[in-house]
């Protein structure tokens, strides 16, 4: 009994070290979604307000050197 107690032991404690190892890595992926899910909310933000001021015609893209004109 004592002999399965002191393996369990060693079992939880290479469990608790493994997932402290693989915690930091996961809350970096996280973290990294989410920033691009604010990237794409923002670029999705963009392409609509091109889509909607092209739809009213405010404005051209003229040639190399030219700025954008309204």
């Amino acid at each position: 009994m004592k002999k399965k107690e002191e393996r369990m032991e060693k079992q939880m404690a290479e469990i608790t070290a493994r997932n402290k190892m693989l915690t930091e890595p996961l809350q970096k992926a996280q973290d990294e979604v989410e920033e691009l899910k604010k990237e794409l909310a923002n670029y999705d933000k963009d392409k609509e307000t091109l889509r909607v001021w092209g739809t009213q015609g405010g404005g051209h893209f003229g040639g190399v050197g030219d700025w954008w004109v309204i």
